[in-house]
């Protein structure tokens, strides 16, 4: 015998499977776990020079062979471990002088305190880092120059000595050139 759906019926059947779907009507037990008093916190990647006030580098009027130097130590304060590389960003107004100034980047240390002024005297090189022109130092940190201390930690420190002389050719009459030396930490 089949039983005649009636409105009602189907009011009543439609009902149930809503309530059901929803979980109305549904019993269950239940419990939670939890995990309280996490905490999160990031480390530090701080570095300086002691060229950060700039024009440690400069030839006015230069003639072939004048040259200039500069030693910059470079500190490592922050809380993480970090890689460091150098780079120089140059620019020019007018003719530009950084194909025809050869550039060297050593690194090496002091016997004492470095002296003032990025003075190098006394400076003792290790490495050399960078023998080329101006316009082929690297500009970015991808491309850098790669610190031989590969995992720099706090109250770490280098000495860089930078030197640029104006080569001796026709070409470098009239020209200038501007660069910023950067160096860049990066955590590890």
């Amino acid at each position: 015998m089949h039983r005649k759906l009636t409105p009602n019926r189907l009011l009543a059947t439609a009902a149930v499977l809503i309530l059901g779907a929803a979980g109305i009507g549904y019993s269950a037990f239940s419990s939670t776990a939890s995990s309280s008093g996490n905490t999160f916190a990031t480390g530090t990647v701080a570095l300086s020079s002691n060229g950060s006030g700039g024009g440690a580098l400069s030839i006015t009027n230069g003639r072939p062979g004048d040259s200039t130097t500069a030693c910059y130590t470079v500190a490592y304060t922050g809380s993480r471990d970090a890689s460091v590389r150098f780079y120089a960003l140059t620019s020019t107004t007018g003719n530009d002088a950084a194909p025809y100034l050869t550039t060297t980047v050593e690194v090496g240390s002091f016997p004492g305190e470095p002296p003032a002024n990025n003075s190098c005297s006394g400076f003792t090189p290790s490495t050399s880092l960078f023998s080329g022109k101006l316009a082929g130092l690297p500009s970015n940190y991808a491309g850098g120059l790669v610190d031989p201390n590969p995992s720099w930690e706090a109250g770490d420190s280098t000495v860089y000595r930078v030197t640029v002389t104006v080569d001796d050719t026709d070409d470098a009459q009239d020209t200038s050139a501007d660069a910023d030396l950067r160096w860049e930490a990066r955590s590890n």
